[in-house]
């Protein structure tokens, strides 16, 4: 399951026709996320919309329809995260970051990036405004790391989400400002941007991104865990064993 959950999850994923918005519907992810009984899911899902109404309105990522229940991306995280299955979700969360970098790095490259320490600059800057003006390696020293360790490895589900949303925000400003061939407007924007990313972030959280719990496991460690878990569990009970 963990090799293919990010498939699965993402292929469950549906399209707005009208404003084009990703969305999951709860019959379709209790299964992924483990449960047989959509009720016990339901539960889950309305705790995970109760705690996040103390904050803001739920009605932006939970949409009760008459036959179904369709969640943001966010709203799948925080259920996730209430069904105790956040680990599961890491690396999908992980693979959507890195798609949309890949995007980014696109798009700074139509401002005149191209050099790889020029765009080490360019993120540092993004990381700084998502972050109260925390840069790479000052998030890196805050986490606890190890030298070899990378900050994105080590972040659940939420702060995943974070970096997405300011990544996905910063392309599409930068589209929005036409062609801009100088790296400090880029630089500039992306900053700017990050700002009102962690901002809004804070606001439906309630709490700042730097200020979410560290993993203690890497994204790969959990992932290898899970996959012996499987393993162990697919394994044939000998003939005789109690």
């Amino acid at each position: 399951m963990t090799k293919n959950l990010h498939t699965l999850f993402e292929r469950r994923k549906h399209i707005g026709e009208t404003r084009g918005r990703e969305f999951w519907r709860a019959s379709e992810l209790g299964p992924i996320f483990g449960f047989s009984e959509p009720r016990k899911f339901e539960e889950v899902i309305s705790a995970a919309e109760g705690a996040l109404a103390k904050k803001t309105d739920p009605s932006i990522h939970f949409h009760r329809g008459r036959n179904d229940i369709l969640m943001s991306r966010l709203a799948c995280y925080l259920v996730a995260k209430h069904a105790g299955v956040e680990d599961l979700l890491r690396s999908s969360a992980r693979a959507n970051l890195s798609e949309l970098n890949k995007r980014l790095s696109s798009a700074a490259k139509q401002c005149g990036i191209s050099e790889n320490y020029d765009f080490a600059i360019f993120m540092n800057e993004g990381y700084k405004g998502l972050y109260n003006d925390m840069g790479y390696s000052e998030i890196h020293e805050a986490k606890g790391l190890k030298k070899s360790h990378h900050i994105l490895d080590y972040m659940g589900v939420l702060e995943l989400y974070a970096n997405s949303s300011k990544a996905e925000q910063t392309i599409e400003a930068l589209k929005a400002g036409g062609v801009i061939k100088d790296m400090g407007k880029a630089c500039n924007i992306h900053f700017a941007t990050a700002v009102k990313a962690r901002n809004a972030f804070t606001k439906e959280m309630g709490t700042a991104p730097e200020r979410l719990s560290v993993p203690e496991k890497s994204i790969a460690q959990v992932d290898s865990a899970i996959r012996k878990a499987e393993k162990q569990a697919a394994k044939p009970i000998p003939i005789g064993h109690k």
